[in-house]
């Protein structure tokens, strides 16, 4: 008898385990679509131009110079919809930026001065008029800037004084973050490490050393 009543027993808690377990999928999978949903910005043209620009820069060999001075349809404003978006950068009117742009701005900066890619997006948006300066071309456009003047015979752009946010240094320079530790140090620059397994570096005091941009 203890036998025929454990069979019946034991599919009803299976069915409920299952029960929990679908609905925990179901959660999760609607919860990764959502995750992996571009809400940015609903331009198709510019969400496959950054994953060209992307895949470009990540290549050895490419020609930076040829990248940095191909501005495609840029500068462009575009205009946004998605409500997340335009409470993040508080407007719905997005600037685009050509890479030589951003080459131009950052030659500017003087030895022992520091900027941010923050206050570079900052400059744009107030030269054109706009809310915000769309910040994924603007990572990948301050790269191609350092590796362009890499391949310069004259190095003209010294785009190790280019912070990413919170002064932190960009490990997508040409020698990483290592190389660019060198060169702040030589300008008397301190470097402090935050983080135990995956250690960033950031420039202490790095508010003091910016460099002050006018967009008047």
């Amino acid at each position: 008898m203890p036998e025929l009543l454990r069979w019946p027993v034991t599919r009803l808690a299976v069915g409920k385990l299952w029960g929990v377990w679908h609905k925990r999928i179901k959660k999760m999978i609607k919860e990764s679509e959502k995750r992996n949903r571009l809400i940015a910005w609903e331009s198709r043209f510019h969400y496959n131009a950054v994953r060209r620009w992307l895949h470009m820069a990540k290549e050895d060999g490419k020609d930076f110079n040829a990248m940095l001075n191909d501005s495609k349809d840029m500068p462009k404003i575009q205009i946004i919809t998605d409500r997340k978006s335009i409470e993040k950068y508080g407007g719905n009117r997005m600037y685009f930026a050509p890479p030589i742009d951003y080459d131009k701005v950052m030659k500017q900066v003087p030895w022992g001065k520091l900027l941010t890619v923050g206050e570079i997006r900052e400059y744009f948006a107030g030269l054109s008029g706009v809310d915000f300066t769309e910040p994924i071309t603007a990572g990948i456009f301050v790269s191609i800037a350092a590796w362009a003047s890499e391949q310069r015979p004259d190095h003209d752009t010294p785009y190790w004084r280019t912070l990413k946010a919170n002064g932190e240094l960009n490990a997508k320079y040409p020698g990483g973050v290592e190389a660019q530790r060198e060169k702040l140090e030589a300008e008397g620059h301190t470097i402090i490490t935050k983080g135990r397994k995956n250690i960033r570096y950031f420039v202490k005091d790095y508010e003091q050393a910016l460099y002050g941009l006018h967009s008047t």
